[in-house]
């Protein structure tokens, strides 16, 4: 069972949780020290992993049994989830307005693709290019 103590820190029953803050200036994402309780010795970090969409624990030349990995992995569930949440959140904007710049550029290019139809349609390319250009059912063989 984790417990938050506030102040970046969560703890466990074995292992002390310690936020580091965002990996990177303006990231989103965070770093975790994973220490022990008893000793505060550094186990390891938890970081996330683009590639995976996750939390991962990364150790540092440590052994653990099953109840430590237990724990590990229900902070590693915990954090993630809270992170996706936290990105739904903040990105909903970010992705609405990406969906309107798409739209809009759709749209443009549909517009622009309706004035060229109509300008070949009406003829007006034939006195910009100076020649006449035979229509659909015209006879080519003249």
């Amino acid at each position: 069972m984790l417990k938050d103590l506030g102040k970046g820190f969560t703890q466990g029953q074995y292992l002390f949780y310690h936020d580091k803050g965002p990996v990177a200036k303006g990231a989103v994402t965070r770093k975790f020290d994973v220490c022990t309780r008893e000793s505060g010795i550094i186990i390891g970090q938890i970081r996330w992993k683009n590639h995976w969409k996750k939390y991962i624990f990364v150790p540092i030349n440590c052994i653990l049994d099953a109840t430590c990995m237990q724990e590990i992995a229900e902070f590693l569930n915990l954090k993630t989830t809270d992170q996706k949440k936290d990105w739904k959140e903040t990105n909903f904007k970010f992705r609405q307005k990406y969906d309107m710049t798409k739209r809009n550029a759709q749209k443009q290019a549909r517009l622009e693709s309706l004035r060229y139809n109509s300008v070949v349609e009406s003829g007006t390319v034939n006195t910009l290019v100076g020649g006449s250009i035979p229509s659909a059912g015209a006879n080519l063989e003249n």
